[in-house]
């Protein structure tokens, strides 16, 4: 069997699939079985770590890129660049040394996706069929550090604002997609942080409900600056999902809950965010549906965390990671990031409610922000901001901290 699991060193790694790794070795059906059933024993009893929302292992990915067994722990470089150190996977995997491989795997916790745990292999073309277009990439795009000096950060790829044509209104492309203004080398400046906020976009029809949870932060003049000098008072940053089609621009529930969709983390100004999602939605009609802020309650140290920690994931190579609705959603997605600027003892966890309690209170906009109320990691829901009021309520909001 070693020699099996060697001689697969030099097999062609354009070849695909789980059976062409069994062919290649020369192992029978029967052997092939008894090995696939078998985890990696160097691997099988790693401690638990827990150190965020949820048990390790729940961030799911599907990745292509080269494995190899060579290194301590093994690593999977997906084509993108990134490497994962890859700290659990099936016995059978070692077949597969050397190969470009296509996996379905989980990450560790969600601030730290270097380390994966490969459940299975899936077909050579299977990221293929969830990967955005160019074009949607160019619409919903990922923002990038550029530089960093100390706690200014300048950032690539944010949604400034929207672009108006002659008679006022949003301008649109060909496909009749909003069209936005992007900047690059926006200076982010820490010391000018003024507060964070979770924040609810809600929508009012046919029930009030919080189908949407977000991050922001507010900023002294000075803090959120363009090079040619532009400023904005209020950042967001949120985990979005990618669309699959720039012609249909618009989510299936039933997609959503099979985790079909690739992740992305926006960063925008409030004032942008505001505009478009209070006049327009897929249909091109106006929203109707407030923001609800809820102010956290972080101490100095913390809020310049929770900022270094929100950009530091939004700027990350987060490709092929996927949606889901209790383990990786906007709302959940924010929550993680205001433990991971918190002491353990304030932290929300999983250990503190029973599972299914904890995920309904975690994933939902409206009991997540509850719970946070609860616990005292935010204060109560300030007034809303609405469609009328949102440019004055944002410089209200900065003017008065």
């Amino acid at each position: 069997m070693a020699a099996a699991l060697l001689s697969l060193s030099a097999f062609p790694a354009r070849a695909g699939g789980l059976e062409a790794l069994r062919s290649g070795s020369g192992l029978s059906p029967a052997a092939f079985s008894l090995i696939s059933a078998q985890t990696a024993p160097e691997t099988a009893f790693l401690p638990p770590q827990n150190k965020e929302l949820f048990s390790d292992y729940r961030i799911r990915y599907i990745v292509k890129g080269r494995i190899d067994f060579r290194t301590s722990p093994p690593t999977l470089t997906a084509e993108t660049g990134k490497v994962f150190n890859v700290t659990k996977y099936p016995f059978w995997l070692r077949l597969a040394q050397g190969r470009t491989i296509c996996v379905e795997a989980y990450a560790r916790q969600r601030d730290d996706t270097a380390e994966l745990a490969i459940e299975k292999m899936l077909p050579p073309d299977a990221l293929e069929n969830l990967e955005p277009s160019d074009k949607i990439r160019g619409l919903q795009r990922d923002p990038r550090l550029a530089s960093r000096e100390g706690g200014t950060f300048a950032l690539d790829n944010i949604g400034w604002a929207m672009e108006h044509d002659g008679d006022g209104a949003i301008a649109r492309d060909a496909e009749g997609n909003l069209i936005s203004v992007w900047h690059s080398g926006v200076r982010v400046d820490a010391s000018k942080l003024l507060n964070a906020y979770f924040v609810k976009k809600t929508a009012l029809k046919p029930v009030r409900y919080g189908d949407h949870g977000m991050l922001m932060f507010t900023f002294a003049p000075g803090g959120a600056v363009t090079p040619e000098g532009s400023e904005t008072n209020a950042l967001v940053v949120s985990l979005d999902a990618y669309y699959n089609d720039p012609e249909r621009m618009i989510y299936s529930p039933l997609d959503a809950l099979r985790g079909r969709y690739q992740v992305y983390y926006s960063i925008q100004t409030a004032d942008r965010y505001s505009e478009l999602k209070f006049n327009y939605n897929e249909f091109g009609m106006p929203n109707d549906l407030v923001l609800v802020p809820y102010r956290l309650n972080l101490d100095r140290a913390e809020l310049e965390r929770l900022l270094e920690n929100a950009i530091t994931k939004a700027t990350d190579n987060n490709k092929g990671e996927m949606y889901s609705l209790f383990y990786n959603s906007c709302a959940n997605s924010a929550l993680s990031l205001i433990n991971s600027a918190v002491d353990e003892d304030r932290k929300i966890k999983e250990g503190r409610l029973p599972e299914l309690v904890y995920r309904t209170q975690a994933t939902l906009p409206d009991t997540m922000a509850r719970l946070m109320v609860k616990r005292g990691l935010s204060g109560e829901a300030l007034p809303d901001i609405t469609r009328d009021n949102y440019s004055a309520y944002l410089e209200g909001l900065t003017a008065a901290e």
